[in-house]
């Protein structure tokens, strides 16, 4: 699909399983608990959207933002993305397992209890991002920058 406009739309337990679209916006809409497993989705915009508990495993993801978007819960295992911008977003208990986050901004984010194992970040901002600790970060492979400052830190000294 060329193009998608469902800005505000209700879209709770959608299966959206391996669609393809070009300039996706999904801004402000509700995708709780949706089925996006190995989309494909270039130019989406997830400003504002509420997706608490939606499944993006294997999903191809580029120049995508879910600025100040609800997501927590959501499982993006083996997901790939670039240039995605997740600022203030509310990333709590979500799952970014084998993952791969090119260029990513996490700025002002809340990460409390996501999973990022053997995911790895090239090039990822995490400035501002509260629930951020070693164990968030356990097992991730960090790159180019981005290193949170407690990075490195016996975890008894935090």
């Amino acid at each position: 699909m060329e193009e998608c406009t469902a800005t505000s739309a209700r879209l709770e337990n959608a299966n959206l399983h391996a669609v393809s679209i070009r300039r996706a916006n999904f801004a402000q809409a509700d995708l709780a608990h949706a089925n996006i497993a190995n989309a494909s989705m270039e130019s989406a915009d997830f400003a504002r959207a509420r997706a608490d508990g939606a499944i993006w495993r294997g999903a191809l993801i580029r120049e995508a933002t879910w600025s100040d978007a609800v997501l927590g819960g959501s499982d993006f295992s083996g997901a790939s993305f670039e240039h995605a911008s997740f600022v203030g977003a509310s990333l709590e208990q979500c799952v970014f397992s084998g993952s791969s986050l090119g260029i990513v901004d996490f700025t002002n984010a809340s990460l409390e209890g996501a999973v990022f194992d053997g995911a790895q970040l090239d090039d990822a901002t995490f400035t501002g991002a509260t629930g951020l600790t070693a164990e968030v970060l356990a097992g991730a492979d960090i790159r180019n920058g981005g290193v949170p400052e407690f990075a490195g830190r016996d975890r008894a000294a935090r």
